[in-house]
Protein backbone atom coordinates (compact mmCIF):
# COMPACT_ATOMS: atom_id res chain seq x y z
CA UNK A 1 0.00 0.00 0.00
CA UNK A 2 1.61 3.51 -0.98
CA UNK A 3 1.53 6.38 1.15
CA UNK A 4 -0.61 8.24 -0.42
CA UNK A 5 -3.59 5.67 0.14
CA UNK A 6 -2.16 5.28 3.50
CA UNK A 7 -2.40 9.12 4.20
CA UNK A 8 -5.98 8.82 2.69
CA UNK A 9 -7.49 6.06 5.37
CA UNK A 10 -5.58 7.46 7.75
CA UNK A 11 -7.97 10.45 8.07
CA UNK A 12 -10.20 8.18 9.16
CA UNK A 13 -10.84 7.10 12.85
CA UNK A 14 -13.17 3.99 13.33
CA UNK A 15 -15.61 4.34 15.81
CA UNK A 16 -18.15 1.35 15.44
CA UNK A 17 -19.51 -1.04 12.73
CA UNK A 18 -22.85 -0.48 11.44
CA UNK A 19 -23.41 -4.40 10.51
CA UNK A 20 -22.35 -7.69 11.58
CA UNK A 21 -19.64 -8.35 9.09
CA UNK A 22 -17.86 -5.24 10.20
CA UNK A 23 -17.66 -3.71 6.46
CA UNK A 24 -19.41 -1.10 6.99
CA UNK A 25 -18.25 1.28 9.77
CA UNK A 26 -19.08 5.04 11.69
CA UNK A 27 -15.79 7.33 11.25
CA UNK A 28 -14.91 10.33 12.27
CA UNK A 29 -13.14 12.58 9.46
CA UNK A 30 -10.31 14.30 11.50
CA UNK A 31 -10.05 17.09 9.66
CA UNK A 32 -13.23 18.75 10.04
CA UNK A 33 -14.61 16.24 13.32
CA UNK A 34 -17.44 15.03 10.56
CA UNK A 35 -18.87 11.69 11.08
CA UNK A 36 -19.26 9.72 7.85
CA UNK A 37 -19.56 6.00 6.71
CA UNK A 38 -16.75 4.03 5.56
CA UNK A 39 -17.49 1.03 3.46
CA UNK A 40 -15.52 -1.73 1.80
CA UNK A 41 -16.40 -2.69 -2.13
CA UNK A 42 -15.29 -4.86 -4.67
CA UNK A 43 -12.67 -3.43 -7.34
CA UNK A 44 -15.15 -3.70 -10.05
CA UNK A 45 -17.18 -1.17 -8.61
CA UNK A 46 -14.47 1.16 -8.49
CA UNK A 47 -16.48 2.82 -11.70
CA UNK A 48 -19.52 2.94 -10.22
CA UNK A 49 -18.54 4.98 -6.99
CA UNK A 50 -16.80 7.15 -9.00
CA UNK A 51 -19.35 8.51 -10.75
CA UNK A 52 -21.21 8.78 -7.84
CA UNK A 53 -18.87 11.23 -6.24
CA UNK A 54 -20.22 13.51 -9.28
CA UNK A 55 -23.57 13.26 -7.65
CA UNK A 56 -25.07 16.36 -6.12
CA UNK A 57 -28.75 14.68 -5.09
CA UNK A 58 -30.73 15.27 -1.86
CA UNK A 59 -31.82 11.90 -1.55
CA UNK A 60 -28.65 9.88 -1.82
CA UNK A 61 -25.66 9.87 0.70
CA UNK A 62 -22.75 12.37 -0.44
CA UNK A 63 -19.61 10.66 -1.37
CA UNK A 64 -16.60 12.34 0.04
CA UNK A 65 -13.63 9.85 -0.84
CA UNK A 66 -13.19 6.84 -3.18
CA UNK A 67 -10.16 5.06 -2.08
CA UNK A 68 -8.32 2.25 -4.04
CA UNK A 69 -6.46 -0.17 -2.11
CA UNK A 70 -4.44 -3.01 -3.50
CA UNK A 71 -7.62 -6.07 -2.83
CA UNK A 72 -10.81 -3.36 -2.31
CA UNK A 73 -11.81 0.18 -2.50
CA UNK A 74 -12.84 2.16 0.20
CA UNK A 75 -15.96 4.46 0.02
CA UNK A 76 -16.38 7.47 2.73
CA UNK A 77 -19.83 8.75 2.41
CA UNK A 78 -22.29 11.06 4.67
CA UNK A 79 -23.67 9.55 7.20
CA UNK A 80 -27.49 9.74 7.24
CA UNK A 81 -28.97 9.71 10.86
CA UNK A 82 -32.31 7.91 11.07
CA UNK A 83 -33.98 4.16 10.53
CA UNK A 84 -34.67 2.04 7.90
CA UNK A 85 -37.97 1.58 6.07
CA UNK A 86 -37.77 -2.11 7.03
CA UNK A 87 -37.26 -0.97 10.42
CA UNK A 88 -40.23 1.76 10.25
CA UNK A 89 -42.75 -0.53 8.86
CA UNK A 90 -41.94 -3.80 11.25
CA UNK A 91 -42.83 -0.86 14.24
CA UNK A 92 -45.87 0.90 12.94
CA UNK A 93 -47.28 -1.33 10.12
CA UNK A 94 -48.14 0.28 6.94
CA UNK A 95 -47.86 3.73 6.15
CA UNK A 96 -50.19 6.42 4.92
CA UNK A 97 -51.28 7.45 1.15
CA UNK A 98 -49.26 10.75 2.46
CA UNK A 99 -46.26 9.23 4.13
CA UNK A 100 -45.88 6.40 0.46
CA UNK A 101 -46.23 8.83 -1.83
CA UNK A 102 -43.39 11.24 -0.32
CA UNK A 103 -41.02 8.27 0.08
CA UNK A 104 -41.37 6.97 -3.11
CA UNK A 105 -41.01 10.56 -4.49
CA UNK A 106 -37.83 10.28 -2.73
CA UNK A 107 -36.77 7.50 -4.59
CA UNK A 108 -37.61 8.29 -7.99
CA UNK A 109 -35.49 11.21 -7.27
CA UNK A 110 -32.48 9.28 -6.35
CA UNK A 111 -33.04 6.96 -9.45
CA UNK A 112 -33.27 9.85 -11.54
CA UNK A 113 -29.57 11.27 -10.41
CA UNK A 114 -28.53 7.62 -11.05
CA UNK A 115 -30.17 6.69 -14.15
CA UNK A 116 -28.87 9.62 -16.06
CA UNK A 117 -24.98 8.30 -15.54
CA UNK A 118 -26.01 5.06 -16.27
CA UNK A 119 -26.05 3.14 -13.60
CA UNK A 120 -28.56 0.50 -12.05
CA UNK A 121 -28.84 0.22 -8.65
CA UNK A 122 -30.33 -3.50 -8.80
CA UNK A 123 -31.19 -3.74 -4.50
CA UNK A 124 -33.93 -0.99 -3.98
CA UNK A 125 -35.31 -2.67 -0.99
CA UNK A 126 -37.40 -1.75 2.47
CA UNK A 127 -33.76 -2.32 3.91
CA UNK A 128 -31.59 0.09 1.69
CA UNK A 129 -34.11 2.92 1.81
CA UNK A 130 -33.22 5.10 5.20
CA UNK A 131 -35.46 7.96 6.47
CA UNK A 132 -34.41 10.50 9.23
CA UNK A 133 -36.37 12.52 11.54
CA UNK A 134 -37.74 15.05 9.63
CA UNK A 135 -39.34 12.54 6.82
CA UNK A 136 -36.93 12.84 4.00
CA UNK A 137 -36.08 9.19 2.29
CA UNK A 138 -32.22 8.09 1.48
CA UNK A 139 -31.42 5.31 -0.94
CA UNK A 140 -28.40 3.49 0.30
CA UNK A 141 -26.12 0.36 -0.67
CA UNK A 142 -24.85 1.07 -4.15
CA UNK A 143 -22.35 -2.43 -3.73
CA UNK A 144 -24.10 -4.56 -6.29
CA UNK A 145 -24.81 -1.95 -8.70
CA UNK A 146 -23.60 -1.71 -12.15
CA UNK A 147 -23.38 0.93 -15.25
CA UNK A 148 -25.93 -0.14 -17.60
CA UNK A 149 -24.09 -2.37 -20.96
CA UNK A 150 -26.38 -2.88 -23.84
CA UNK A 151 -24.41 -5.05 -25.56
CA UNK A 152 -24.69 -7.63 -22.77
CA UNK A 153 -27.72 -10.12 -23.19
CA UNK A 154 -27.74 -11.28 -19.69
CA UNK A 155 -26.12 -10.14 -16.09
CA UNK A 156 -23.61 -11.98 -15.08
CA UNK A 157 -24.89 -13.24 -11.52
CA UNK A 158 -28.21 -13.13 -9.70
CA UNK A 159 -28.33 -9.98 -7.19
CA UNK A 160 -30.78 -8.42 -5.00
CA UNK A 161 -33.19 -8.99 -2.44
CA UNK A 162 -35.68 -11.67 -2.72
CA UNK A 163 -38.92 -10.22 -3.63
CA UNK A 164 -37.68 -6.75 -5.06
CA UNK A 165 -35.44 -8.00 -7.61
CA UNK A 166 -36.76 -7.66 -11.07
CA UNK A 167 -37.34 -10.96 -13.52
CA UNK A 168 -34.37 -10.07 -15.51
CA UNK A 169 -31.89 -10.02 -12.39
CA UNK A 170 -32.51 -13.62 -12.17
CA UNK A 171 -30.47 -14.24 -15.40
CA UNK A 172 -33.06 -14.14 -18.21
CA UNK A 173 -32.47 -11.00 -19.92
CA UNK A 174 -30.06 -7.73 -19.19
CA UNK A 175 -30.79 -5.61 -16.84
CA UNK A 176 -31.19 -1.41 -17.14
CA UNK A 177 -33.21 1.24 -15.38
CA UNK A 178 -36.61 -0.50 -15.93
CA UNK A 179 -34.82 -3.03 -13.33
CA UNK A 180 -35.18 -0.09 -10.92
CA UNK A 181 -38.72 0.75 -11.84
CA UNK A 182 -40.03 -2.92 -11.09
CA UNK A 183 -38.05 -2.57 -7.86
CA UNK A 184 -39.69 0.78 -7.40
CA UNK A 185 -42.99 -0.91 -8.01
CA UNK A 186 -43.01 -3.13 -5.11
CA UNK A 187 -41.40 -0.76 -2.94
CA UNK A 188 -44.61 1.05 -3.20
CA UNK A 189 -47.02 -1.72 -2.94
CA UNK A 190 -44.71 -2.70 0.23
CA UNK A 191 -45.05 0.49 1.94
CA UNK A 192 -49.31 0.19 1.78
CA UNK A 193 -49.58 -3.56 2.29
CA UNK A 194 -46.75 -4.66 4.52
CA UNK A 195 -45.89 -7.71 1.37
CA UNK A 196 -44.52 -8.05 -1.76
CA UNK A 197 -46.42 -8.08 -5.12
CA UNK A 198 -46.33 -11.79 -5.31
CA UNK A 199 -48.38 -11.38 -2.00
CA UNK A 200 -51.38 -9.41 -3.67
CA UNK A 201 -51.18 -5.74 -5.13
CA UNK A 202 -52.95 -3.22 -3.23
CA UNK A 203 -56.51 -2.26 -4.91
CA UNK A 204 -57.00 1.39 -4.50
CA UNK A 205 -56.59 3.83 -7.15
CA UNK A 206 -54.33 5.57 -8.12
CA UNK A 207 -51.50 3.49 -6.87
CA UNK A 208 -52.93 0.08 -8.13
CA UNK A 209 -52.48 1.29 -11.55
CA UNK A 210 -49.20 2.64 -11.10
CA UNK A 211 -47.76 -0.08 -9.27
CA UNK A 212 -49.37 -2.58 -11.66
CA UNK A 213 -47.49 -0.81 -14.34
CA UNK A 214 -44.05 -0.45 -12.87
CA UNK A 215 -44.18 -4.53 -11.82
CA UNK A 216 -44.94 -5.87 -15.66
CA UNK A 217 -42.70 -9.24 -16.15
CA UNK A 218 -41.82 -7.81 -19.71
CA UNK A 219 -39.72 -4.88 -19.20
CA UNK A 220 -40.78 -3.21 -22.05
CA UNK A 221 -44.47 -2.84 -20.78
CA UNK A 222 -42.87 -1.13 -17.74
CA UNK A 223 -42.46 2.32 -16.93
CA UNK A 224 -40.20 3.65 -19.85
CA UNK A 225 -37.84 5.59 -17.24
CA UNK A 226 -38.26 7.11 -13.72
CA UNK A 227 -39.65 10.01 -14.46
CA UNK A 228 -42.79 8.05 -16.46
CA UNK A 229 -43.67 6.69 -13.20
CA UNK A 230 -42.37 10.09 -11.24
CA UNK A 231 -45.17 12.10 -12.88
CA UNK A 232 -48.00 9.56 -12.27
CA UNK A 233 -47.16 9.74 -8.55
CA UNK A 234 -47.46 13.30 -8.87
CA UNK A 235 -50.40 13.86 -11.28
CA UNK A 236 -52.85 12.83 -8.36
CA UNK A 237 -51.21 14.47 -5.60
CA UNK A 238 -51.23 18.33 -4.51
CA UNK A 239 -47.89 19.39 -2.86
CA UNK A 240 -47.92 21.37 0.20
CA UNK A 241 -45.14 24.02 1.46
CA UNK A 242 -44.93 23.13 4.92
CA UNK A 243 -42.52 26.10 5.40
CA UNK A 244 -45.38 28.50 4.77
CA UNK A 245 -48.09 26.64 7.41
CA UNK A 246 -47.70 26.91 10.87
CA UNK A 247 -46.22 23.84 12.77
CA UNK A 248 -49.43 23.29 14.81
CA UNK A 249 -51.55 23.08 12.15
CA UNK A 250 -49.54 19.79 10.77
CA UNK A 251 -48.08 16.69 11.44
CA UNK A 252 -46.03 14.52 9.16
CA UNK A 253 -47.61 15.50 6.05
CA UNK A 254 -45.49 16.05 2.86
CA UNK A 255 -47.78 15.37 0.64
CA UNK A 256 -51.36 15.49 0.10
CA UNK A 257 -54.47 14.58 -2.46
CA UNK A 258 -57.66 16.55 -2.61
CA UNK A 259 -59.20 14.24 -1.13
CA UNK A 260 -57.01 14.28 2.12
CA UNK A 261 -57.33 17.53 2.42
CA UNK A 262 -60.98 18.54 1.74
CA UNK A 263 -63.84 17.63 3.99
CA UNK A 264 -66.36 17.26 1.02
CA UNK A 265 -64.34 16.93 -1.96
CA UNK A 266 -66.23 16.86 -5.23
CA UNK A 267 -68.01 13.81 -6.10
CA UNK A 268 -65.95 11.55 -8.37
CA UNK A 269 -62.83 13.35 -7.50
CA UNK A 270 -61.72 11.33 -4.14
CA UNK A 271 -60.57 8.05 -5.52
CA UNK A 272 -58.18 9.81 -7.63
CA UNK A 273 -59.58 7.65 -11.37
CA UNK A 274 -59.20 8.62 -14.32
CA UNK A 275 -62.35 7.46 -15.46
CA UNK A 276 -64.14 8.69 -12.49
CA UNK A 277 -63.21 12.31 -12.76
CA UNK A 278 -64.18 12.36 -16.54
CA UNK A 279 -67.49 10.78 -15.68
CA UNK A 280 -67.83 13.47 -12.97
CA UNK A 281 -66.62 16.45 -14.97
CA UNK A 282 -68.91 15.39 -18.04
CA UNK A 283 -71.79 15.41 -15.56
CA UNK A 284 -71.22 19.01 -14.33
CA UNK A 285 -70.72 20.36 -17.66
CA UNK A 286 -74.05 18.58 -18.80
CA UNK A 287 -75.44 20.64 -15.47
CA UNK A 288 -74.30 23.92 -16.73
CA UNK A 289 -74.97 23.51 -20.42
CA UNK A 290 -78.95 22.98 -19.42
CA UNK A 291 -79.06 25.84 -17.05
CA UNK A 292 -77.51 28.10 -19.60
CA UNK A 293 -79.92 26.32 -22.45
CA UNK A 294 -82.96 26.40 -20.52
CA UNK A 295 -82.17 29.86 -19.01
CA UNK A 296 -84.84 31.61 -20.93
CA UNK A 297 -87.64 28.72 -20.30
CA UNK A 298 -87.46 29.89 -16.54
CA UNK A 299 -90.43 31.85 -15.69
CA UNK A 300 -88.83 33.01 -12.23
CA UNK A 301 -85.95 32.10 -10.07
CA UNK A 302 -87.51 29.92 -8.38
CA UNK A 303 -87.47 27.35 -10.97
CA UNK A 304 -84.25 27.95 -11.83
CA UNK A 305 -83.77 26.82 -8.07
CA UNK A 306 -85.82 23.79 -8.00
CA UNK A 307 -84.10 22.60 -11.63
CA UNK A 308 -80.70 22.77 -9.41
CA UNK A 309 -81.97 21.45 -6.25
CA UNK A 310 -83.95 18.03 -8.47
CA UNK A 311 -80.93 17.92 -10.72
CA UNK A 312 -78.35 17.77 -7.20
CA UNK A 313 -80.88 15.16 -5.72
CA UNK A 314 -81.16 13.05 -8.53
CA UNK A 315 -77.64 12.78 -9.43
CA UNK A 316 -74.84 14.89 -7.51
CA UNK A 317 -76.15 13.94 -4.13
CA UNK A 318 -76.27 10.00 -4.81
CA UNK A 319 -72.60 10.30 -6.77
CA UNK A 320 -71.21 11.58 -3.47
CA UNK A 321 -73.39 9.44 -1.08
CA UNK A 322 -72.70 5.99 -2.46
CA UNK A 323 -69.54 6.71 -4.32
CA UNK A 324 -66.28 5.04 -2.57
CA UNK A 325 -67.90 2.52 -1.20
CA UNK A 326 -70.62 4.15 0.68
CA UNK A 327 -67.90 5.37 3.15
CA UNK A 328 -69.58 8.70 3.38
CA UNK A 329 -72.12 7.54 5.79
CA UNK A 330 -68.87 7.30 8.54
CA UNK A 331 -69.49 10.35 9.04
CA UNK A 332 -72.58 10.36 10.86
CA UNK A 333 -71.89 9.20 14.79
CA UNK A 334 -72.82 5.84 15.47
CA UNK A 335 -72.22 4.53 11.97
CA UNK A 336 -68.26 3.96 11.56
CA UNK A 337 -67.68 1.03 12.18
CA UNK A 338 -70.35 -0.58 9.28
CA UNK A 339 -69.26 -3.07 7.18
CA UNK A 340 -69.99 -2.34 3.48
CA UNK A 341 -73.41 -4.03 3.20
CA UNK A 342 -74.50 -1.84 6.59
CA UNK A 343 -73.06 1.57 4.66
CA UNK A 344 -75.03 0.75 1.68
CA UNK A 345 -78.35 0.28 3.65
CA UNK A 346 -77.91 3.19 5.78
CA UNK A 347 -76.82 5.39 2.84
CA UNK A 348 -80.11 4.22 1.26
CA UNK A 349 -82.10 5.57 4.17
CA UNK A 350 -80.60 8.53 4.28
CA UNK A 351 -80.86 9.00 0.18
CA UNK A 352 -84.97 8.36 0.56
CA UNK A 353 -85.11 10.44 4.20
CA UNK A 354 -83.56 13.58 2.54
CA UNK A 355 -85.58 12.80 -0.58
CA UNK A 356 -88.19 12.89 0.59
CA UNK A 357 -87.89 15.54 3.15
CA UNK A 358 -87.19 17.94 -0.05
CA UNK A 359 -89.95 17.14 -1.65
CA UNK A 360 -92.90 17.24 1.29
CA UNK A 361 -91.21 19.88 3.93
CA UNK A 362 -89.33 22.16 1.67
CA UNK A 363 -91.49 25.14 0.71
CA UNK A 364 -90.58 26.53 -2.60
CA UNK A 365 -91.69 30.26 -2.19
CA UNK A 366 -89.98 31.92 -5.08
CA UNK A 367 -91.98 30.23 -7.99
Amino acid sequence: MDNSVKYKLSQYKDIRPLNEEGTVMLVLRLTDDVLCVKRYADKELLEVYEKLKTVKNENIPEIYDVIETENNIVIAEQYIKGRTLEEMIREKGCLTKNETCALILDVCSALKAVHKLNIVHRDISPDNIIITDEGKGFLLDFDISRRSNKEKSVDTSILGTFGFASPEQYGFTQTDARSDIYSAGVLLNYMLTGHIVQEGIYDKAPFKSIINKAVKIDPDMRYRNIESMERDIKRHYIPIDLKSIPSKLISDIKETRLSDIALFPPPGFRSGSIIRMTIALLSYIILAVLLVTNAYSFKSTGEIIDFVILYVMEIIFPMWLFGNGARQIRLIPGLRRLGYPGRLFASAVVYFAVDIFIITVIPTPFI
